[in-house]
C-alpha cells in the first residue's frame, strides 16, 4: 500500500476515534447537566434526594445521591445510591446515555426497613438495581428487577396474608410532549404466591398501565404539595391552620382544573394471569371528556371500555369466600353449628351467579365468563344491551378480589 493511501487511512482513523471521542465527551456534557437537573426537578416536585457526587469522565461517569423515603410505619430513612453512568461511544450512536443505580444499603437501613415491612421484603437477596435508558428525544425509561419480593398483608383486614412475588420485572417510560406528560408501566412477574389460610398461586401475571396527556405543571405542584411536610404547621394557631386548608383547596381545584382540560387517558392493558381455574385476561381504558370544571364531574365526563374474561370456577371461589364471611357475621353466637354455612354458600352463590347471567351482566362461554362494557355519554352498555350503571359497579364487587386489593390498600374503607 503506498505511503499517501496509508496516511489518508490513518487521517480517516483520527477523525472517526475525534468524533467518537468528541461526541462522547458532548453527550457526557449534556447527561451530567440532565443528571444534575434531574435531581433539582425531583427536590423541587417535594422528592428527598441530593446529589453527593459526580465524577464525569471520557466515556461514562460515577455519581452518589442520597434519597430520603418514607416507610409505612412513618419513620424516614435516608438510603445511598451508586451511579454508573455510560454515554459513549456506542451509547452516543443510539441513546444519549444509560445508567445503572444499585441502592447502597447498609446493616442499619436493612433492619429499619425489616421492621417496617414485618419482615425482609427481599428475603435475603440484593434490593432490586436500576437501569435507565435516555434517549435522544428526552424520553426515559427505567427498568427495575428483583429475584423475589415479599408483602404482608395489613392485619386489621382478617387472616393475615403474606405476597411472594417471583422474578418482579418493572420497567416504566416517560415521554414529554409539549406541556404534557405519557408514562407506560410494565409489571410482569413469573409468579405470585399469596398465602393466608389457603395458598393461591398466579403464573405469569403481567399488565401494563398507560397515563397520557397529564399537565406537566399541574402534577408537579401537586405531588409538591402533597409530599410537603407538615412539620412547619404544627406549632401553628388552628384558625391558620384550617385558612390554609381552604385555600389550598381553592389552589387544588385550579390544578385539577388544569389536569382535566388536557382530557387525560387512563389505560390497564394486557392483563394476564393464570390461577388454578384458569386463566384471566381483560383491558380498561377510561377518558376524561368533561368541561375541566371539577365540580361538574358526573356520568357524561368520562367515557370507558372494559373487557374481561376469566374462570368461572375462579368467580364461583371468589363470590363463595365472599358469601361465606357474610353469613357466618349474620349468624348469632352458637348458630353456627345448627347452620350447614358450606352449602348455604354454594346455594347463594349458584342463585347469584344465575341472576347476573339471566340479566346479561355476564355472559357464560364454555368454562369462561365474560365482560364487555362501554360507558359513554352517561349509558352503559354491558354485553351490547343498555344497563344503568350500578349493575357494573355491582358486577365488580361481586367479582373483583376485594380482600386482595383492601389488604395492598388500593381501596379507601
Amino acid at each position: 500500500m503506498k505511503g499517501g493511501a496509508k496516511e489518508k487511512i490513518v487521517g480517516i482513523l483520527v477523525v472517526l476515534a475525534t468524533l467518537l471521542i468528541g461526541g462522547s465527551f458532548w453527550t457526557g456534557s449534556i447527561i451530567a447537566q440532565e443528571f444534575e437537573s434531574g435531581i433539582k426537578r425531583a427536590a423541587e416536585h417535594g422528592f428527598e434526594i441530593e446529589l453527593m457526587d459526580y465524577q464525569r469522565g471520557i466515556f461514562g461517569a460515577t455519581a452518589q445521591t442520597m434519597v430520603t423515603f418514607t416507610l409505612p410505619t412513618g419513620e424516614k430513612i435516608k438510603i445511598p445510591f451508586l451511579h454508573t453512568v455510560k454515554h459513549g461511544p456506542i451509547p452516543t450512536l443510539f441513546v444519549a446515555g444509560r445508567i445503572h443505580s444499585d441502592p447502597d444499603l447498609q446493616e442499619e437501613q436493612l433492619a429499619q426497613i425489616t421492621k417496617a415491612f414485618d419482615g425482609n421484603p427481599f428475603d435475603g437477596n440484593p434490593p432490586p438495581a436500576l437501569d435507565t435508558t435516555i434517549g435522544w428525544g428526552g424520553n426515559i425509561t427505567t427498568v427495575a428487577a428483583v429475584d423475589k419480593l415479599l408483602f404482608r398483608g395489613k392485619p386489621d383486614t382478617g387472616t393475615a396474608r403474606t405476597f411472594e412475588f417471583q422474578n418482579l420485572r418493572v420497567t416504566g417510560g416517560l415521554s414529554a410532549k409539549e406541556e404534557t406528560l405519557d408514562t407506560e408501566i410494565n409489571v410482569e412477574a413469573h409468579k405470585i404466591i399469596v398465602g393466608g389460610e389457603t395458598k393461591d398461586v398466579i403464573e405469569t401475571p403481567k399488565l401494563t398501565i398507560l397515563l397520557e396527556n397529564i399537565d406537566a405543571r399541574s402534577v408537579k405542584t401537586v405531588v409538591q404539595d402533597m409530599l410537603k411536610s407538615t412539620d412547619d404547621t404544627v406549632a401553628e394557631e388552628p384558625k391558620e391552620i384550617l385558612k390554609d386548608i381552604d385555600e389550598d383547596k381553592a389552589a387544588l381545584k385550579k390544578y385539577v382544573s388544569a389536569i382535566l382540560l388536557r382530557r387525560p387517558v387512563l389505560s390497564i392493558n394486557n392483563v394476564y394471569a393464570r390461577w388454578s381455574e384458569g386463566v384471566v385476561t381483560g383491558n380498561f381504558r377510561l377518558v376524561y371528556v368533561g368541561d375541566g370544571n371539577p365540580d361538574t364531574l358526573s356520568d357524561t365526563s368520562v367515557s370507558a371500555d372494559l373487557k374481561l374474561e376469566m374462570p368461572r370456577a375462579l368467580v364461583t371461589r371468589q363470590l363463595s369466600s365472599q358469601v361465606s364471611e357474610e353469613i357466618a357475621e349474620e349468624l348469632e353466637d352458637g348458630e353456627e353449628n345448627d347452620v350447614d354455612i358450606k352449602k348455604e354458600t354454594s346455594d347463594e352463590v349458584n342463585k347469584q351467579l344465575a341472576k347476573m347471567i339471566q340479566e346479561g351482566s355476564l355472559i357464560e362461554k364454555g368454562t369462561t365468563l365474560t365482560v364487555d362494557a362501554h360507558l359513554s355519554n352517561g349509558e352503559l352498555t354491558l354485553n351490547g344491551k343498555p344497563h344503568p350503571i350500578k349493575d357494573l359497579l355491582n358486577l365488580g364487587l361481586s367479582v373483583l378480589p376485594l380482600d386482595v386489593l383492601l389488604d395492598f390498600g388500593l381501596l379507601p374503607f
